[in-house]
């Protein structure tokens, strides 16, 4: 009994010495886990520090993106505004080129009056515009040899063909007032009328393959009539332009109204029949529509099918 309690009195003995004198061992072991610990602070300070550096440059690259971006929209806007004073600048040098046309062949109608030979300045105008009229309307052969043969046939067609006549119309930009600096016509002005409605007829006569007519609100009656109405009826657009009404048959009542309520609608459909000139009668479908804007606005554009 004695010799156990010699033991474990050795043993606690041993155990406090080894608590207070720790091995060499150990001790470098700890120094080397305050080394690792010390080395992680290093380097999550140094990616801390990187992260940093990193953020600020995609700050700067980002900067410089919206800074391209906003340069490249301010570009974009320049190019659409020229491209625009670009297209401004054609629509008149086309007008400008109308203008000319038209006053060279006033010239040439004038060749038989003679110089001294004056009207006020509102007969003179009114002279213009029924000589622009009747020249348009005295070619139809012209117009005939450049017929596809091909006619609007259904509604679809036909509502196709008058969404062009109504642009056509409502793109006329209008002329300005003219004189020439010598001549004859020195003192004589042409209406803006006159070249507008030549700038019309001239575009109109431009669309072959359907039938068109244009309808004047203010003089309430057809003013142009195109040649392919020929093909439709037999008649000359001449005939057709000065007796429409009287070769109506059937539906006469019903363009009336069609004529007088087109602003009240987009697209106006009217079934007529016509007196052909072969004698037998023309059953024929108006689609009409008002023209919405511009130096034409509520005149009618209609195509016959």
């Amino acid at each position: 009994m004695v010799r156990y309690e010699e033991q474990f009195l050795v043993a606690e003995s041993l155990g406090t010495s080894a608590l207070h004198n720790p091995p060499v061992e150990l001790a470098d072991a700890h120094h080397n886990l305050q080394d690792k610990m010390f080395e992680r602070e290093l380097y999550q300070q140094q990616l801390e520090n990187r992260r940093i550096g990193l953020e600020e440059q995609l700050n700067q690259k980002e900067a410089l993106l919206a800074e391209s971006q906003q340069d490249l929209t301010e570009l974009r806007e320049t190019l659409s505004d020229r491209q625009k004073l670009i297209e401004g600048l054609q629509d008149k040098v086309d007008d400008l080129n109308y203008e000319i046309k038209t006053l060279l062949h006033l010239a040439d109608i004038d060749d038989g009056i003679e110089a001294d030979y004056l009207f006020d300045d509102e007969e003179e105008d009114l002279m213009v515009v029924e000589e622009i009229k009747h020249s348009y309307r005295a070619e139809p052969e012209d117009e005939l040899a450049l017929f596809s043969g091909k006619l609007a046939k259904t509604f679809e067609e036909a509502s196709r063909q008058l969404k062009r006549g109504v642009d056509i119309a409502q793109k006329i930009t209008g002329a300005n007032l003219y004189q020439q600096a010598d001549g004859r016509y020195r003192d004589v002005s042409f209406g803006n009328l006159a070249l507008d409605l030549r700038h019309l007829f001239d575009n109109l006569r431009s669309e072959h393959d359907g039938v068109i007519l244009f309808y004047s609100q203010k003089e309430k009656k057809l003013i142009f009539v195109s040649a392919q109405v020929k093909h439709l009826m037999g008649w000359s657009p001449d005939k057709v332009m000065q007796n429409f009404e009287d070769l109506i048959l059937k539906g006469l009542e019903d363009w009336r109204e069609a004529i007088a309520k087109i602003g009240l609608k987009v697209e106006v459909q009217v079934s007529m029949m016509f007196k052909a000139k072969t004698g037998a009668d023309a059953s024929v479908n108006a689609l009409m529509s008002a023209v919405p804007s511009g130096l034409f606005k509520q005149d009618v554009v209609i195509v016959l099918y």
